[in-house]
C-alpha cells in the first residue's frame, strides 16, 4: 500500500457509510476521488518543501503546500490554539499564510 492509501480507504469507507453504498452527487460530478478528500503529505514530500511554505516556517510545523493543506493547517491551528498548545500571535500566522494560499 503506498503512503496515506489507509486515509484513503478510511474517506471512502466513511463516504459509504453516509451516503450508503453510492457516492454524493457532488462528489461524482465534480470528479472527486476519497483522495481529493484528504490532504496527505508523505515524509519524502514534506522533507522537500521550501521554509516558506510552513506556517511556521521556524518549527517547519503546518506545512501549505496547496490550497487542501492550507485547509488543514487553519483547522489545525484552531484545535490547537483552544486546547492551550499553540499562541494566539502563532494562530494569527498560520491562518494569514493560509488565506494568502486559498486567496491564490
Amino acid at each position: 500500500m503506498t503512503p496515506g492509501m489507509h486515509q484513503v480507504m478510511a474517506v471512502a469507507s466513511l463516504v459509504r457509510r453516509c451516503w450508503g453504498r453510492r457516492e454524493p452527487k457532488g462528489i461524482r460530478r465534480h470528479g472527486l476521488r476519497g483522495e481529493d478528500l484528504l490532504a496527505t503529505l508523505s515524509e519524502k514530500k514534506r522533507d522537500s518543501l521550501k521554509s516558506s511554505q510552513f506556517g511556521l516556517p521556524a518549527e517547519k510545523k503546518y506545512p501549505m503546500p496547496d490550497k487542501s493543506h492550507a485547509r488543514n493547517a487553519k483547522a489545525r491551528a484552531s484545535q490547537q490554539e483552544e486546547k492551550g498548545n499553540l499562541s494566539a500571535s502563532d494562530k494569527k500566522k498560520i491562518d494569514a499564510k493560509a488565506d494568502r494560499i486559498l486567496d491564490e
